[in-house]
């Protein structure tokens, strides 16, 4: 081909774009011509019009596009090499095509493993989890998510600079061996093989924090050996906090379920003793030798009604009557009489809160949470000491406010001494009735167990803090009290004793309190009608053709309870008065262990004053 041949051939390919055949579309032709096109004439966009033979460019059914041989020179000669080139020339396209697309495929695919990669770092980076890759070999750390940034309080350099000095800084010294024994379990197990541990690790504030941790192989040594491992640490501190506290409270249910019970059972032993002695001492003249010996009973019957009515504190069994309170003013006022407790030794100092440090709480229990935390302090500090006493609000967010305390804001009393501290076994039984670190004979092991008692029958909550020798701290929260709410009443006053003529319908079935009982009524002027069960009185009102003016039941009774009998025996009597009693309170006089306010109710034991000054209460109400 002669150079003017080769000239028009590369001018008309590089402006094919540029041509259209004339009467019709240039790439519709182009797209249906299979061999060679003879005679076709094409027009340039600027008006110029050529003839000439074309050839397709085409290569494994693809086509490119077409060759245009004019008539100058020779044609026919170049045919042949015109038709080569053409060949060529498709291949060349193809090929170069197939590595556009090849490269707009790898610049997709680059995209997609791009935004994978950010996602991935986003991903580890916004986890409050703890993410580590750790070198076996190297002994460190080849990367550290931001959350061990923020935990720890060191950048992610010097977390992976430190390796192996890592563990002896930040996991307690109590867990290491189980970390590294379960690094151990990982090297030793199959590919893929997740292990588990858990283990406390200090925190940038200096607090052990329990961690809950999943580790992998992430890369091997080719034969075989785990060279990384991937552990992903998840921080489980409230959540073990939520267990213990789940598992304190049922441990501490089961003992007050059994606590009260013992208790039940001695009030009514309590009960015949107490009734007994009261009815001996009036028949014994002053000078009588035994009359020394039964005041010795009588007080022995009170110093164990007080041990049970400490039992049933700690069991949540005691009646209550609840009250609005400012903590901070009941504080202020037990001032003296706790400094008089305390002793000279003692420096006792209190912190009141200042505003109105509102809750809802019995009097009377609050007084005895408050004596029972004091005494345990005072005898925490034998050599002397400080006890302060305070008072704060604390709102949910505010430093101090209780993990997992169902309540927006609340009012804590704090107290803490300077005495010998505890060990953390001891404050795991701290609160555990007849748990006690004194000597033999002196103390009863109840006083923080009634603490606790009262605590949770006033929906409050209750934390210790104490080390060995840096004394202890007791902060016990209550929901704080906000907005306008009537004061609840207490019991009523207790009326001055008096006789009385009226019939008393007695319904008790332990036979020893219901002869002790029987015999105080009687000496209280009464007339009695006894009976055994439920049943035997609805059976004895039935046939009784006199008036009866008062119940006299206890509440808890096989077949039918007392609060039964008194529905069923005033449906005929609707004009009975009636008084339950019990040496325990779990009935429904006082359910969820609140009293009702409508409801007369006398725990026993009971002595021949409280049964005379309870009698008149019910039997004058309403005159």
């Amino acid at each position: 081909m002669n150079p003017q041949h080769a000239h028009d051939l590369f001018l008309l390919m590089v402006q094919l774009s540029q041509m259209r055949e004339v009467g019709r579309i240039w790439e519709v032709f182009v797209d249906g011509l299979n061999d060679i096109g003879l005679g076709v004439t094409v027009q340039r966009v600027d008006g110029q019009e050529r003839s000439g033979t074309v050839l397709p460019v085409a290569a494994s059914g693809q086509k490119f596009g077409a060759l245009l041989l004019t008539p100058t020179g020779e044609p026919d000669a170049a045919l042949p090499l015109v038709r080569n080139a053409a060949a060529m020339l498709a291949v060349i396209l193809q090929g170069r095509l197939a590595a556009v697309e090849l490269a707009a495929l790898h610049a997709a695919t680059r995209d997609e493993l791009k935004d994978a990669r950010l996602l991935n770092e986003r991903i580890l980076e916004t986890t409050p989890d703890l993410i580590t890759i750790y070198d076996l070999e190297e002994r460190g750390n080849v990367y550290v998510n931001r959350a061990a940034e923020q935990v720890f309080g060191l950048p992610p350099k010097e977390l992976q600079e430190l390796g192996s000095e890592l563990f002896a800084q930040l996991i307690h010294p109590e867990d290491l061996a189980l970390v590294l024994a379960n690094q151990e379990r990982l090297v030793q197990g199959a590919d893929g093989e997740v292990t588990e541990v858990e283990y406390r690790m200090r925190d940038a504030k200096g607090q052990w924090r329990w961690y809950h941790s999943r580790e992998i192989p992430f890369a091997r040594h080719p034969d075989g050996r785990v060279s990384r491992k991937l552990a992903i640490a998840v921080d489980v501190t409230d959540q073990r906090a939520i267990e213990d506290h789940l598992r304190q409270s049922q441990k501490m249910e089961a003992i007050g379920q059994l606590a009260s019970g013992v208790a039940h059972d001695f009030n009514n032993v309590l009960c015949a003793i107490t009734g007994n002695a009261e009815l001996m001492l009036e028949e014994l003249s002053p000078e009588d030798p035994l009359r020394e010996s039964l005041v010795e009973i009588h007080q022995a019957s009170e110093r164990g009604a007080k041990l049970t009515h400490q039992l049933l504190a700690f069991s949540r069994r005691q009646l209550i009557a609840p009250k609005v309170l400012n903590l901070s003013q009941q504080i202020e006022q037990m001032g003296a009489m706790l400094s008089r407790l305390l002793g000279e030794d003692i420096l006792l100092s209190t912190l009141p809160q200042l505003g109105s440090a509102r809750i809802v709480a019995d009097p009377n229990q609050l007084e005895q949470l408050v004596l029972n935390l004091a005494i345990n302090a005072r005898d925490a500090m034998p050599n002397g000491g400080e006890l302060m006493i305070e008072t704060i609000e604390l709102r949910a967010g505010e430093e101090g406010f209780p993990p997992n305390f169902d309540a927006e804001h609340v009012v804590a009393l704090l107290v803490t001494d300077t005495g010998c501290g505890m060990s953390s076994d001891v404050v795991e039984h701290v609160f555990e009735p007849f748990f006690t670190t004194k000597a033999l004979g002196r103390g009863t092991g109840l006083g923080l167990a009634t603490v606790f008692g009262i605590v949770e029958q006033s929906s409050a909550h209750i934390d210790v803090h104490s080390k060995l020798g840096e004394g202890s701290s007791f902060r016990v929260y209550f929901p704080a009290v906000t907005g306008d709410f009537a004061e609840k009443l207490s019991p009523v006053e207790v009326l001055q004793p008096q006789r009385g003529e009226e019939t008393v319908l007695l319904v008790e079935d332990e036979e020893s309190v219901r002869r002790v009982a029987t015999r105080l009524l009687r000496r209280l002027g009464y007339k009695v009608l006894t009976a055994s069960s439920g049943g035997d009185a609805l059976v004895l009102a039935g046939r009784h053709e006199g008036a009866i003016d008062l119940l006299l039941t206890d509440v808890v009774m096989p077949h039918m309870n007392g609060r039964e009998l008194a529905q069923r025996i005033t449906e005929t009597h609707p004009a009975l008065k009636v008084l339950f009693t019990s040496g325990y309170t779990e009935s429904v006089i006082a359910q969820h262990g609140l009293l009702e306010e409508r409801l007369h109710f006398l725990p026993k034991p009971y002595s021949m004053l409280s049964l005379s000054e309870r009698l008149r209460q019910v039997l004058g109400e309403g005159e």
